[in-house]
């Protein structure tokens, strides 16, 4: 499959709100915004194998924006952060 009929599926995949959710999930899931490391090897690897699964999704939902841009996985990240930053504050306040 050509990058260019790549990048315009992804475009019509982020078009739809549904497909955003899911992503987003799926993202949070690998647990990206958490440490990979722990105490036994093989939890390491499971671990970093999951993070880099998410890595991948959004290096290829990047593909699918209007104006890709090489430092966008940062920008990912940041707003995944935040938006977790706010589901925590909002569970803490109940």
């Amino acid at each position: 499959m050509s990058a260019s009929l790549e990048a315009k599926e992804m475009a019509q995949l982020l078009a739809l709100p549904a497909f955003r959710r899911f992503l987003w999930r799926a993202v949070r899931a690998a647990g990206v915004l958490h440490p990979g490391y722990g105490t036994d090897g093989r939890d390491l690897a499971y671990r970093e194998g999951r993070r880099s699964l998410a890595f991948d999704l959004l290096r290829m939902a990047e593909a699918g924006q209007p104006f890709p841009h090489p430092e966008a996985l940062s920008t990912w990240l940041s707003l995944l952060g935040e938006e977790q930053q706010t589901m925590e504050t909002t569970t803490d306040d109940r």
